[in-house]
Protein backbone atom coordinates (compact mmCIF):
# COMPACT_ATOMS: atom_id res chain seq x y z
CA UNK A 1 0.00 0.00 0.00
CA UNK A 2 0.97 3.19 -0.78
CA UNK A 3 2.46 6.17 1.67
CA UNK A 4 -0.66 8.53 0.23
CA UNK A 5 -3.46 5.79 0.77
CA UNK A 6 -2.21 4.89 4.42
CA UNK A 7 -2.00 8.72 5.47
CA UNK A 8 -5.60 8.95 3.55
CA UNK A 9 -7.11 6.31 5.22
CA UNK A 10 -5.63 7.51 8.67
CA UNK A 11 -7.41 11.06 8.00
CA UNK A 12 -10.52 9.52 6.66
CA UNK A 13 -10.97 7.36 10.36
CA UNK A 14 -9.58 10.32 12.26
CA UNK A 15 -12.70 12.11 10.74
CA UNK A 16 -15.15 9.64 10.71
CA UNK A 17 -14.16 9.16 14.94
CA UNK A 18 -14.56 12.76 15.42
CA UNK A 19 -17.87 12.71 13.47
CA UNK A 20 -19.08 9.76 15.34
CA UNK A 21 -18.02 11.70 18.59
CA UNK A 22 -20.19 14.57 17.70
CA UNK A 23 -23.17 11.85 17.02
CA UNK A 24 -22.59 10.98 20.88
CA UNK A 25 -23.84 13.73 22.25
CA UNK A 26 -25.09 12.83 25.53
CA UNK A 27 -29.12 13.28 26.11
CA UNK A 28 -30.19 14.69 29.80
CA UNK A 29 -31.00 11.09 30.57
CA UNK A 30 -27.80 9.97 29.21
CA UNK A 31 -26.04 12.41 31.27
CA UNK A 32 -28.26 11.58 34.65
CA UNK A 33 -27.27 8.09 33.65
CA UNK A 34 -23.46 8.32 33.93
CA UNK A 35 -23.29 10.75 36.61
CA UNK A 36 -24.80 7.77 38.33
CA UNK A 37 -21.91 4.98 37.16
CA UNK A 38 -19.44 8.27 38.13
CA UNK A 39 -20.57 8.15 41.53
CA UNK A 40 -20.58 4.60 41.57
CA UNK A 41 -16.98 4.37 40.16
CA UNK A 42 -15.41 7.28 42.61
CA UNK A 43 -16.13 5.69 45.76
CA UNK A 44 -13.43 3.06 44.18
CA UNK A 45 -11.19 5.78 44.18
CA UNK A 46 -11.52 6.10 48.12
CA UNK A 47 -10.75 2.65 49.02
CA UNK A 48 -8.45 2.14 51.44
CA UNK A 49 -6.86 -0.97 49.68
CA UNK A 50 -6.58 1.46 46.46
CA UNK A 51 -4.81 4.37 48.92
CA UNK A 52 -2.65 1.81 50.10
CA UNK A 53 -0.92 0.35 46.82
CA UNK A 54 -0.81 4.05 45.28
CA UNK A 55 1.15 5.30 48.08
CA UNK A 56 3.31 1.97 47.91
CA UNK A 57 3.64 2.74 43.95
CA UNK A 58 4.96 6.29 44.90
CA UNK A 59 7.46 4.95 47.80
CA UNK A 60 9.35 3.07 45.18
CA UNK A 61 9.36 6.12 42.59
CA UNK A 62 12.67 7.59 44.32
CA UNK A 63 14.13 3.94 45.48
CA UNK A 64 17.00 2.76 44.23
CA UNK A 65 15.29 0.00 41.82
CA UNK A 66 13.01 2.74 40.50
CA UNK A 67 11.21 0.40 38.73
CA UNK A 68 8.27 2.43 36.63
CA UNK A 69 10.86 4.81 35.73
CA UNK A 70 12.87 1.86 33.62
CA UNK A 71 10.02 1.42 31.25
CA UNK A 72 9.25 4.07 28.11
CA UNK A 73 6.60 4.23 25.56
CA UNK A 74 8.32 3.28 22.96
CA UNK A 75 9.14 -0.38 24.32
CA UNK A 76 5.74 -0.40 26.05
CA UNK A 77 3.86 0.03 22.96
CA UNK A 78 5.77 -3.26 21.65
CA UNK A 79 5.28 -5.73 24.27
CA UNK A 80 2.49 -8.41 24.42
CA UNK A 81 -0.39 -8.82 26.97
CA UNK A 82 0.82 -11.83 27.84
CA UNK A 83 4.99 -10.05 28.38
CA UNK A 84 5.60 -10.46 32.38
CA UNK A 85 6.33 -6.69 32.33
CA UNK A 86 3.06 -6.09 31.26
CA UNK A 87 1.62 -8.90 33.53
CA UNK A 88 3.00 -7.12 36.68
CA UNK A 89 0.70 -4.78 35.99
CA UNK A 90 -2.36 -6.88 35.24
CA UNK A 91 -1.67 -9.66 37.82
CA UNK A 92 -0.62 -7.95 40.89
CA UNK A 93 -2.34 -7.81 44.16
CA UNK A 94 -4.10 -4.34 42.91
CA UNK A 95 -5.01 -5.43 39.87
CA UNK A 96 -7.32 -8.43 41.35
CA UNK A 97 -8.60 -6.09 44.20
CA UNK A 98 -9.35 -3.92 41.16
CA UNK A 99 -10.89 -6.24 38.85
CA UNK A 100 -13.43 -7.76 41.83
CA UNK A 101 -14.35 -4.34 42.78
CA UNK A 102 -15.45 -3.76 38.50
CA UNK A 103 -16.84 -7.04 38.07
CA UNK A 104 -20.68 -6.12 38.57
CA UNK A 105 -20.34 -2.56 36.98
CA UNK A 106 -19.93 -2.26 32.94
CA UNK A 107 -16.53 -1.03 32.18
CA UNK A 108 -14.51 -1.26 29.30
CA UNK A 109 -11.43 -0.44 31.19
CA UNK A 110 -9.91 0.87 34.56
CA UNK A 111 -6.33 1.63 35.36
CA UNK A 112 -4.50 3.26 38.75
CA UNK A 113 -1.50 5.31 38.29
CA UNK A 114 1.42 6.86 40.58
CA UNK A 115 1.54 10.51 40.95
CA UNK A 116 4.55 10.49 37.96
CA UNK A 117 1.74 8.91 35.56
CA UNK A 118 2.64 5.63 35.63
CA UNK A 119 0.82 2.55 36.01
CA UNK A 120 0.33 0.44 39.62
CA UNK A 121 -2.24 -1.63 38.03
CA UNK A 122 -4.57 -2.25 35.75
CA UNK A 123 -7.53 -4.40 34.01
CA UNK A 124 -5.75 -5.24 30.46
CA UNK A 125 -3.10 -3.82 28.90
CA UNK A 126 -3.10 0.61 28.62
CA UNK A 127 -2.39 2.06 25.37
CA UNK A 128 0.02 4.36 27.14
CA UNK A 129 2.34 3.40 29.84
CA UNK A 130 2.29 7.03 31.67
CA UNK A 131 -0.33 9.41 31.45
CA UNK A 132 1.69 12.62 32.91
CA UNK A 133 0.43 15.53 30.70
CA UNK A 134 -3.17 14.37 29.99
CA UNK A 135 -6.12 15.97 31.22
CA UNK A 136 -6.79 12.02 32.58
CA UNK A 137 -4.42 11.95 35.13
CA UNK A 138 -3.35 15.56 35.41
CA UNK A 139 -6.90 17.09 36.96
CA UNK A 140 -7.18 14.59 39.08
CA UNK A 141 -3.40 14.92 40.41
CA UNK A 142 -5.30 18.83 41.17
CA UNK A 143 -8.06 16.69 43.51
CA UNK A 144 -10.50 16.76 41.03
CA UNK A 145 -12.78 14.52 38.90
CA UNK A 146 -11.92 14.56 35.13
CA UNK A 147 -14.49 13.14 32.40
CA UNK A 148 -13.61 13.17 28.34
CA UNK A 149 -15.56 12.82 25.13
CA UNK A 150 -17.19 9.88 23.37
CA UNK A 151 -14.08 8.02 21.97
CA UNK A 152 -12.82 4.66 20.15
CA UNK A 153 -10.45 3.52 23.03
CA UNK A 154 -7.26 1.87 21.07
CA UNK A 155 -6.84 -0.42 24.36
CA UNK A 156 -9.98 -1.98 24.80
CA UNK A 157 -11.40 -1.13 21.25
CA UNK A 158 -14.56 0.17 22.69
CA UNK A 159 -16.53 3.58 22.39
CA UNK A 160 -16.69 4.59 25.65
CA UNK A 161 -16.09 7.63 27.98
CA UNK A 162 -13.64 8.18 30.11
CA UNK A 163 -14.01 8.91 33.85
CA UNK A 164 -11.13 9.95 36.27
CA UNK A 165 -10.64 10.51 40.09
CA UNK A 166 -7.73 11.78 42.51
CA UNK A 167 -6.40 8.84 44.62
CA UNK A 168 -6.29 11.02 47.78
CA UNK A 169 -4.50 10.68 50.96
CA UNK A 170 -6.40 12.92 53.06
CA UNK A 171 -6.60 16.52 51.23
CA UNK A 172 -3.76 15.66 48.64
CA UNK A 173 -3.90 13.58 45.25
CA UNK A 174 -1.64 10.92 45.61
CA UNK A 175 -2.36 9.68 42.07
CA UNK A 176 -5.33 8.68 40.14
CA UNK A 177 -7.97 5.86 38.72
CA UNK A 178 -9.52 5.61 35.34
CA UNK A 179 -12.22 3.94 34.19
CA UNK A 180 -13.39 3.50 30.85
CA UNK A 181 -17.42 3.34 30.86
CA UNK A 182 -18.87 1.89 27.30
CA UNK A 183 -21.40 3.92 25.81
CA UNK A 184 -23.80 1.10 25.91
CA UNK A 185 -23.61 1.71 29.84
CA UNK A 186 -25.62 4.49 30.01
CA UNK A 187 -27.99 4.18 26.65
Amino acid sequence: MSMRIVVFLVCLFKLLSIAYSEALSLTAEQQTRLEAIAKNLEVIAKEPELIAAVKEANAQLGGPSKPNQEMIQEVWKTLSVRDPKVRKYSENVTAKWLKSKVKAQSISEAFVSARDGTKVAFLEKTTNWNHTGKPKHEVPMKGKPWRGVPELDESSGHWQIQLSFPVLEGPNSIGSIVFGVPIGAFN
